[in-house]
């Protein structure tokens, strides 16, 4: 049997609603997926792994520079209703075949291009044995305290969270999760989903480096901070 610390799982499967074939169209002259390829490397230790599970041959020619570990993914689990449980659960169980286990899982979406060397790092300072989880965070811009309303089911709206706050300052601080890094315990997975867990940890990340790119709007917005980040030339981003 071996144990392994991180196991950096990237999921990028091929098909997108929003943006179709995302994951491997060009950003700057640089596939999206290659953001996160490139990245993985600079925080990579000799104990990790690092795999890749996707269904796009395009994704599986562009990780072969990288000599990643790649997992192709059955049909059943490359839909748009398919949960991450089931992408882990499948990867684990290549895993397990080969008896390699690991002490925790850490998904890098390749929506979730901007990141910096020492939000990993910070992330990992959070994580302990004793917690479930750490994910990355930024603070929500619309507040469920504040600005957010509900429709009942007589067509009248509703405040989310019934307050008496009148300013957004005095509102509690709420948080979203923007999809750069979750760090998962693997033993608090054996008998729970991920909206399970329970002792989930935040780590605070920036504005431009929370966009999760879903649509054309994200997709320009992301381009609009790298080029702010690194003046119009990758390779300065990739030295941070």
């Amino acid at each position: 049997m071996q144990n392994r610390n991180n196991l950096f799982l990237i999921p990028a499967r091929k098909g997108s609603k929003g943006l179709p074939n995302k994951n491997s169209r060009l950003l700057k002259g640089l596939p999206l997926v290659c953001y996160t390829f490139e990245y993985v490397l600079k925080i990579l230790e000799s104990n990790d792994e690092v795999c890749v599970s996707t269904d796009d041959q395009k994704i599986i020619e562009l990780a072969k520079p990288y000599e990643f570990k790649v997992i192709k993914r059955p049909i059943e689990f490359s839909q748009d209703n398919s949960t991450m449980d089931e992408v882990i659960n499948h990867v684990l169980e290549e895993y397990r075949l080969l008896d390699i286990h690991f002490k925790s899982i850490v998904i890098l979406q390749p929506t979730s291009p901007i990141r910096d060397i020492i939000d990993f790092l910070n992330l990992k300072k959070l994580y302990n044995k004793n917690i479930d989880m750490v994910v990355s965070v930024c603070e929500a811009r619309e507040n469920p305290y504040y600005l957010l309303y509900e429709e009942n089911d007589e067509g009248f709206i509703f405040k989310s969270k019934d307050l008496e706050i009148h300013r957004r300052q005095d509102s509690p601080k709420v948080y979203r999760l923007n999809g750069s890094f979750f760090m998962i315990n693997s033993s608090s997975l054996k008998n729970n989903k991920i909206k399970q867990l329970k002792k989930i940890l935040k780590y605070e990340m920036p504005y431009e480096r929370s966009i999760d790119i879903d649509d054309h709007y994200d997709w320009d917005l992301v381009d609009f901070f790298l080029n702010k980040k690194t003046g119009d030339n990758n390779e300065n981003y990739f030295k941070n």
